[in-house]
């Protein structure tokens, strides 16, 4: 057990350890988080049947729509689900893409990661309740990182990003998704109804703070044009560029020289 939990995360204090269905569920907020929203799992359930309707779609084909964005390639992959809630999402992918993955997942209410170590109590998932600014696992970890549905809502965006990007493979998939109708309906009645309902869908993409090695960034709409998701790959280094090669016309110089002259200042990387 300690030695599988030293591969897993890194040096960070457990503040409580409580036991649910036979699995240990780790607690690594210091201030216990305020559940009421969630006491009532009927909150959770209204949104879903409202969003449901109001999309013309299942559950099932919201989530099937959703996973099909990303890739599933291996036989087992090493996954996290950000903010799992209830669980939805991991027993949607379990039935859909197979049992053999290895898969974690965080949650910062306690209720929804007790209910979702229920509602799973038969599948191999790893819970935890944790920051998503502040996840608990080491770097480097997972073949995919995971989020639907919460991130306009996130606190330290950037943060976010920065840690799910920190415990994804090099070349691991990022992937997160959440209300945000596409920008070119922004002058609909639709457009300005659904955000009069609720501002949340009046969100773009957050382009700007992702990490600035980001390869394959993908951008895109899904459920009709109102959720946008957000998908990139992570990579080490940046990309290489010769910034040095001479310009042939009469304004000469290459991208360094032109730079330099325009700032006064050397070019840095």
């Amino acid at each position: 057990m300690k030695e599988k939990f030293n591969q897993i995360y890194k040096k960070k204090k457990i503040f409580s350890i409580s036991k649910v269905e036979n699995n240990l569920i780790f607690n690594f907020l210091r201030v216990k988080e305020d559940d009421d929203f969630y006491k009532k799992k009927i909150f959770y359930k209204n949104y879903l049947n409202w969003l449901s309707k109001t999309l013309k779609l299942s559950l099932n084909q919201i989530r099937k729509e959703i996973f099909s964005k990303i890739s599933i390639k291996k036989k087992r992959l090493k996954i996290l689900f950000i903010g799992c809630g209830f669980g939805d999402e991991i027993l949607f992918f379990i039935k859909n893409y197979g049992r053999n993955h290895f898969i974690y997942a965080q949650d910062l209410s306690e209720t929804m990661i007790k209910y979702s170590v229920k509602s799973l109590k038969n599948y191999n998932v790893n819970l935890n309740i944790s920051s998503a600014d502040s996840l608990p696992y080491k770097n480097s970890l997972f073949d995919i990182v995971f989020h639907f549905g919460g991130f306009n809502q996130f606190k330290n965006k950037k943060k976010c990003i920065f840690e799910m990007n920190r415990v994804a493979k090099s070349s691991g998939t990022i992937f997160f998704s959440d209300e945000g109708m596409a920008p070119w309906l922004a002058n609909t009645n639709r457009f300005k109804a659904l955000k009069i309902n609720n501002s949340l869908w009046s969100s773009l993409p957050p382009t700007r703070i992702l990490p600035k090695f980001s390869n394959q960034v993908e951008i895109g709409w899904i459920l009709k044009n109102n959720f946008y998701y957000v998908k990139f790959t992570k990579k080490i280094n940046s990309f290489s560029l010769d910034l040095d090669v001479k310009h042939k016309s009469p304004r000469g110089g290459s991208i360094r020289s032109r730079y330099e002259n325009y700032y006064n200042k050397k070019l840095s990387k």
